[in-house]
């Protein structure tokens, strides 16, 4: 008698349901890369503006208040 192979079957399932969900997980993906991307904004603004601020030797309060104002366009825009 010949025997009959389930495993073909069940992979075949598996893979239908794991194809299934590729847009659930591009999305996991992309939400993942825009985190990325604004961490990397964030802190390409407060490393420039360290640097910029720290030329004088001293940090005021109106360095304080650009540095504020940077990060809220930055993450407006975002």
């Amino acid at each position: 008698m010949k025997e009959t192979r389930f495993d073909y079957l069940l992979d075949a399932v598996a893979l239908g349901l794991g194809l299934s969900q590729g847009k659930e997980l591009l999305s996991y993906i992309q939400l993942g890369l825009g985190i990325l991307a604004t961490l990397i904004s964030v802190a390409y603004s407060l490393w420039k503006w360290w640097k910029k601020a720290s030329a004088d030797g001293k940090i005021t309060k109106d360095e304080i208040k650009e540095l504020s104002d940077d990060l809220k366009d930055k993450l407006d825009d975002k």
